[in-house]
């Protein structure tokens, strides 16, 4: 990590939002110490929230910029602005790769300092509410670092000297342990509901469980036993918990998850106002910064409101007005009134974190891995998500291979620039498909892109920070 201290990052954040946040407030003359900042629940919550500024915005985790990463090195879709990642061509001097370890090791050091000062609250109500909500933004970080490079360290604790810390690479198991352990802990003591909008609450933890199990288990990682239990089987029950509660419902139209707020089917959305500089980048997937390749286009069903039908456009019409646009057009990502004035990356749509059909699917795949092959449970959640795009069913009797392939096939249709393309290229081992695309690679297509370069920067304060090998430079 950089030699500047993320612990004085972090305190001048709790200072940030002591200025900027009502209940922090009562007193606005006085100076509080961050030791008194963080001693009470107001502080340590001030804290959480600071670290959710991490998620959008310029350079931050939801920005245009870290989705280079999840976005630009598919097969389906291309990027006009970004062709050195199309191609390949990802530097270890490159702004996003610095932007998702920075960003994430940030949401990290706030949440260690969270928990460090957690047993000032130690009798208060809230105490459990915040340890949880601490160890799920930890967790869901170092959840996207091994992603993304592979083994990193795994700091625990707020970072006080930074010029004598240079911590080691930590195998992808034991940050897996880790990540687990604090998902667990975060499902069981956050509440139902989040605190304020934004905010996570233990639904959502139970939804990147399962993500996180169904990635141990899938390629490169291939950790199918865990803690003496299949984890495709972890994966597909803490799914079901989601499914079986009753809590979010996938029988609303497609658009309206997009469009509108608190959607039934939304797990985790992040507000983001229009007017501020922490607008929902995904707008940059529509503005062919991003765009569908023909070949992915075609292979919807004209019936299929993700494809043609709706999903992706080259026009729409406002008020009797017809908006064009250069190239085809992820209609989910428009925010259609500001396109129509004008600003067409002021968009104040809600970033989707994570929704019940991503839910669906990741049941539907763990139950066809653990099962050998899908059940009667496996072909009901993949056609909800079929019947609500409007298409026929998956017809019974496909083998487990085949019935993977019709999933993959109906991830990438369904979910298709929502940050998570490259994640299953990646965990379906369908790095192959590259050589269909026309492209020409600066790099081998091959193992070496299950992970990213690490930010040069990184590695040179760091000796024991070793780099990805594979990449150009």
């Amino acid at each position: 990590m950089k030699k500047t201290s993320i612990y004085f990052l972090m305190i001048a954040q709790v200072a940030f939002i002591s200025g900027c946040k009502k209940f922090l407030e009562e007193n606005p003359k006085s100076i509080a110490s961050p030791q008194t900042v963080l001693s009470s629940v107001q502080g340590l919550d001030a804290a959480l929230v600071g670290a959710y500024s991490y998620f959008t915005g310029w350079s931050k985790m939801y920005s245009w910029d870290v989705l280079k990463l999840n976005e630009s090195l598919v097969d389906f879709q291309y990027a006009p602005q970004a062709p050195d990642f199309s191609n390949g061509n990802v530097l270890s001097t490159d702004y996003p790769v610095n932007f998702a370890w920075s960003n994430l090791y940030s949401i990290i050091n706030s949440a260690n300092t969270v928990l460090a000062n957690i047993s000032a609250i130690a009798n208060d109500p809230n105490k459990n509410r915040i340890d949880g909500e601490a160890k799920f933004l930890r967790g869901w970080s170092y959840f996207y670092l091994v992603q993304l490079f592979g083994d990193v360290p795994l700091v625990l604790s707020p970072v006080n000297d930074p010029a004598a810390f240079q911590p080691t690479r930590t195998a992808q198991a034991d940050v897996y342990n880790q990540i687990v352990s604090d998902l667990t802990d975060a499902e069981n003591e956050m509440n139902d509901a989040a605190p304020q909008p934004s905010r996570v609450n233990k639904w959502v933890a139970k939804a990147y469980l399962a993500k996180v199990y169904l990635t141990m288990a899938g390629n490169p990682n291939n950790l199918t036993t865990y803690n003496g239990s299949n984890t495709y089987t972890l994966a597909l029950n803490k799914a079901k918990e989601i499914i079986s509660s009753g809590r979010y419902d996938i029988h609303i139209p497609y658009q309206s998850v997009f469009l509108t707020t608190g959607d039934a089917e939304t797990i985790w959305e992040i507000l983001c106002p229009a007017t501020q500089a922490n607008y929902n980048h995904f707008t940059f997937l529509s503005q062919a910064i991003f765009t569908p390749t023909d070949a992915f286009i075609n292979s919807f069903d004209a019936r299929d409101v993700r494809g043609r039908a709706w999903g992706i456009r080259n026009s729409y019409v406002l008020n009797g007005t017809t908006y064009n646009f250069p190239l085809p057009t992820y209609m989910k990502f428009v925010d259609s009134v500001q396109y129509a004035k004008g600003q067409q990356f002021q968009s104040g749509l809600s970033v989707t974190a994570i929704r019940l059909a991503d839910v669906y699917l990741m049941a539907a795949e763990a139950d066809n891995e653990a099962g050998g092959g899908p059940s009667s449970d496996a072909y009901g959640w993949i056609n909800a998500v079929r019947e609500r795009a409007g298409i026929p069913d998956l017809t019974a009797g496909l083998s487990q291979s085949v019935f993977r392939d019709s999933l993959f096939i109906e991830r990438r249709k369904e979910l298709y620039g929502e940050g998570f393309d490259w994640f299953d290229l990646k965990r379906f081992n369908k790095f192959s498909l590259l050589n269909t695309t026309g492209r020409t690679f600066v790099t081998a297509i091959d193992d070496h892109l299950n992970y990213f370069p690490i930010y040069s920067a990184e590695t040179i304060s760091n000796p024991n920070v070793k780099q990805n090998a594979g990449w150009p430079g």
